[in-house]
């Protein structure tokens, strides 16, 4: 995932599993929304500093959260 990566017409769909038989919460999510989040939160991971004090190596990996909720089940962004 590339934090600068943004199309009007591109979402992502994060799924949040359970356990079986238990319905999966739904996150849609507007590509320029994830870019901001991860380009900022990547910055300052990237900016910390490991548990034995040495500075962090930068990584392809990145982490999206919805703390507040705002994207969960958002479906009339696909106008559905």
């Amino acid at each position: 995932m590339r934090e600068s990566f943004v199309a009007g017409d591109h979402y992502y769909v994060f799924v949040l599993l359970y356990s079986v038989g238990q319905r999966p919460d739904y996150f849609i999510v507007p590509s320029k929304a994830v870019a901001e989040y991860t380009s900022t939160t990547h910055k300052v991971w990237l900016g910390g500093k490991k548990r034995d004090g040495s500075s962090r190596k930068d990584t392809s990996m990145r982490e999206f959260r919805d703390d507040e909720g705002k994207f969960k089940e958002a479906w009339s962004f696909l106008g559905l």
